[in-house]
Parts: structure tokens; sequence; C-alpha cells
């Protein structure tokens, strides 16, 4: 079965359960579920109920689909997310963003606690990715392209949003928050890094490393 038709079925699963439009999606990472309080919440779904999604290993991670409004938004939030570490391919880790870019997604905030590689920083520093150094030994994208998903040969230069990122840096100077930017190093694990690793990843220019986002 082609990602077209996996795409297609699993929304209409959704659009079965009265589901239909979301405008931002947000991926709650580690430690980040308390924003679901902050959700007018208007509808939760089972990842299990969903055809092509897979149920996140993790005992944090629930594995439900959040629909709601924030800030006057119509949002959908992933309360739970996999990892390439659980055995899951990265065509499975991927497909439910394919999913709700069907469901008019345009914007995705993606979160998750990471390790530092920056000696300037601290513990508990919130960082903004800027760009990212992906180490996962597989990509989603390999294999026959779907031009209504995208470019065969997508370009990367700017992943990040220069205007989101500017306007969420604007909001956290406001607030008085202290929002560091750099690089995000992507690793598959579940292993955490050697002491030479992490100095590899710091020569090459990350300034912090995971396995979760990318």
């Amino acid at each position: 079965m082609s990602l077209r038709d996996k795409v297609d079925i699993a929304k209409a699963a959704l659009s079965k359960k009265g589901i239909g439009h979301a405008e931002i999606g947000i991926v709650l990472g580690t430690g980040l579920g308390g924003l679901i309080e902050e959700i007018e919440i208007s509808e939760i779904v089972e990842y299990s109920s969903i055809p092509g999604f897979v149920n996140p290993t993790i005992e944090t991670h629930s594995g439900k689909l959040i629909f709601g409004k924030l800030s006057g938004k119509d949002i959908v939030a992933m309360n739970g997310r996999f990892h390439y570490y659980e055995g899951y391919s990265m065509k499975e880790i991927t497909f439910p963003i394919f999913v709700l870019k069907e469901m008019g997604v345009q914007s995705l905030f993606v979160s998750n606690a990471a390790g530092n590689l920056n000696p300037a920083w601290n513990k508990g520093d919130l960082m903004m990715v800027s760009d990212h150094i992906n180490l996962l030994p597989d990509n989603p994208l390999r294999g026959k392209n779907n031009e209504g998903f995208g470019p065969r040969w997508p370009d990367m230069y700017e992943t990040y949003s220069k205007k989101l990122n500017g306007q969420i840096s604007t909001a956290a100077l406001q607030l008085g928050v202290t929002l560091r930017q750099g690089v995000y190093a992507a690793v598959q694990g579940p292993n955490l890094e050697t002491a030479a690793e992490y100095k590899m990843l710091r020569v090459m220019g990350a300034d912090a490393v995971g396995m979760s986002t990318v």
C-alpha cells in the first residue's frame, strides 16, 4: 500500500470521528505534557484507533492525539511520540506528520528534552533550534517519491522558519525568558554518547544532542 493510500485511510478514520481541520501541530516532548492543561480540548483520539499509527513504548508518552483550541487557534497535539531506538522505522515514526499535513496543519512545533553540548549554557536552559545535524541512520523520504507530499529533493538549507523563530524570540524577550538558539544533533540512541562523541558533536557545531526531533 502506498503512503498516499495509508494517509487517506488514517484521515478518513479521523473524519468519521467528526475531526476535520487543524491549523497548528504540536509534538509534546518529554516533560512538556503540562501544556495539555492550557488546551480547550474538543476531542482526544488514541493512536491505537488510527490506522497506520504505532504506539509509543515509553511510559511517559501516552499515545493520544489531542484536538482543540490554544490561544484561539485550532491545534492538534501529539501527546506521545515514537523514536528510532524503540525499533520503529523512520517511515513509521514520521507517518503521523503526513496525516497532520493532510488535515491542514501549516506550522509544526516540535519539542523534546536534550543533552547540552554548549559549555556556555546551563542545565535546564531552553533552546530554539535554528538548524540541525541529522545523524540518524535512515531517511523517511527514501524510496518512491509522492509529489503530493513534496519534491523529490527537498531543500533543507532553511528548514526552520526564520519568521516563526523571530516571533518566538520576541515573545521570550517580552516574557523575560532566557531563550538560546542553536544547532541540534539527532542521534539514534538509546545509549548516551561517549566523551569522544560529545567532543565530536561539539566540533561539528552542535549545541544540543537528542534522539527525538528531526
